[in-house]
């Protein structure tokens, strides 16, 4: 898949195909049968599995449904729904947010409201990781991990008769996919197309002879001169579904455009295995304009930028910031001696009072003393 634009028609045509004939369309879904060998573990030809909660279980129960399933309405396509979704790919998918709400808090409502009038209910539902229509549309119909499977009820809704698609990178999960559905939708007046990122979408890594059976692969890769030529010495670790492990050694020569020295080594552990990507449940509104409810708590740390913030630094150096710190210093101990100073006046001064009080209470005893001796 060369671009985002061609990413997007991609799964347009894929959902075409499904609604016009559903029947035909779950040859696709029996063909994903032998890819489930155990351990709910989904092997992808010439790449890395990926580890699903249901296994082969939940692929078997989508394809059963789709060969009792008649010819579906055809959707059409609308711009307003199309910008939408592409807008929120784009706003979440850089910063690598998961989620039905954007970086700005915009909800569903909002971003569908600015491009046109709905009515009825409209569902979005997003997909990560996928790079393909196919890979979209069918991840979608398994809903993997969803008892209620409400993708897979999205696609294959005869009430909906509106649709848009949305594309982009994601920070996160390589990728992110965005669907809208509307019961009923009237686009405004001379909407443009938004055009999706120009990047080119990611392919899943190429892995050439996996090991039948096996989970996960980590490699120790050394480099070394043998006989005169460069050689790779590769060992892999394969991690078997039984979480036995299976080694094999590898050889490989190098051709170097410049040759390093000699006895050159380097290490190097590289681990291929995947997760299933996630996909987010539908958020949903209906006649009453109610916001979508969130099924899933997006984690904060998604939504906010690691922010540092330091002290004001002067024009000068370090130096000069040292500098005034000792006359800040200097200031401080002068202010302190000043004190000190005053204290001990005022201790004087209290000491000459008590002299003086002293005093007066003498004289004060003598005058008693004579005036009784006069009597």
């Amino acid at each position: 898949m060369s671009s985002f634009k061609a990413f997007i028609e991609d799964i347009y045509n894929e959902i075409f195909s499904l609604r016009s004939d559903p029947k035909s369309y779950s040859e696709k879904l029996k063909n994903e049968f032998e890819h489930y060998k155990g351990n709910n573990i989904r092997h992808r030809p010439g790449t890395v599995p990926l580890q699903t909660r249901e296994g082969r279980y939940a692929v078997e129960e989508a394809f059963q449904e789709l060969c009792e399933k008649e010819e579906l309405p055809p959707l059409e396509l609308s711009i307003g729904l199309c910008n939408a979704a592409i807008e929120h790919c784009i706003d979440t998918g850089k910063l690598g947010i998961v989620g039905h709400i954007g970086s700005k808090e915009t909800s569903l409502q909002k971003r569908i409201e600015e491009y046109g009038k709905w009515s009825g209910n409209v569902i979005e539902a997003l997909d990560y990781g996928s790079v393909s229509g196919a890979e979209v549309v069918l991840s979608l119909l398994i809903d993997d991990g969803l008892a209620t499977r409400p993708h897979r009820k999205a696609l294959l809704n005869p009430m909906f008769t509106k649709f848009g698609i949305g594309a982009s990178p994601h920070s996160e999960f390589k990728t992110i996919a965005c669907l809208l559905f509307a019961a009923s939708y009237t686009d405004n007046d001379d909407l443009i197309l938004l055009e999706p990122s120009e990047d080119p979408v990611p392919k899943n890594p190429e892995i050439h002879n996996w090991l039948e059976g096996a989970v996960k692969l980590t490699c120790e890769i050394r480099e070394e001169t043998q006989n005169g030529e460069k050689v790779r010495r590769i060992r892999k670790h394969w991690e078997m579904a039984d979480r036995s492990i299976v080694t094999q050694d590898e050889i490989e020569k190098i051709d170097y455009e410049k040759k390093k020295p000699d006895h050159v080594v380097h290490h190097e552990h590289v681990e291929h295995s995947e997760h299933h990507e996630p996909h987010e449940h539908e958020g949903i509104i209906t006649e009453k304009h109610e916001a979508p409810k969130e099924s899933h708590n997006v984690p904060i740390e998604s939504h906010s930028k690691d922010i540092e913030i330091k002290g004001k630094r002067s024009k000068g150096s370090s130096s000069d910031s040292s500098d005034e710190e000792k006359k800040k210093s200097k200031k401080s101990k002068d202010s302190s001696d000043n004190e000190n100073k005053k204290s001990k006046k005022s201790k004087d001064s209290s000491d000459e009072e008590k002299g003086k009080s002293k005093k007066q209470k003498d004289s004060s005893d003598d005058e008693g003393n004579s005036s009784s001796s006069s009597h």
